[in-house]
């Protein structure tokens, strides 16, 4: 290990490996992590659960499923991934007190409705490498995005369902 000298009174070692590691990964991540803190602590959350809850109430819990799976997806085609969730989930954990259902079905429907973003080529880190090579114009991304978003809307939707 070596060590480095901040000032005469401190002295920190730090591992190679942890000098190695993608700070802009981690910053992505801590910012997501503050953003959603911050958005639950506001309250927020609370507001937008309120008037979300005003739309979806007294739907069936399918269609609740899709609406926040689709809302996750929305987000996430001008977010990233990180940035979306962090957003999304504090909302879905009010909205779940708000409808007085159980939260786990409703975060895990959105957290991977975050996920399923393969219209635009900065919705995944997948879709924004076969952009870059070359290997797909953003017309077939959309035209195949848009078949996999609602397939994938559908099926994400049936299994938190029957879940």
């Amino acid at each position: 290990m070596e060590a480095v000298t901040v000032s005469e009174k401190y002295l920190i070692v730090i591992p190679k490996d942890f000098q190695k590691m993608g700070w802009d990964s981690l910053i992505l991540i801590g910012g997501g992590s503050a953003l959603g803190m911050a958005i639950h602590d506001s309250g927020i959350a609370a507001i937008c659960s309120k008037y979300f809850a005003e739309f979806i109430t007294g739907q069936h819990y399918f269609i609740i499923l899709l609406a926040l799976g689709t809302v996750g997806v929305v987000l996430t085609s001008f977010l990233s991934n990180t940035a979306a969730s962090a957003v999304l989930i504090p909302i879905i954990t009010s909205l779940a007190g708000v409808l007085n259902v159980n939260a786990t079905n409703l975060v895990v429907a959105s957290a991977i409705g975050v996920s399923m973003d393969f219209i635009f080529p900065m919705g995944t880190p997948p879709s924004a490498l076969a952009y870059s090579g070359g290997y797909i114009k953003v017309t077939e991304m959309i035209k195949a995005g848009t078949i996999l978003f609602i397939f994938g809307i559908i099926v994400l939707a049936g299994f938190s369902y029957f879940w």
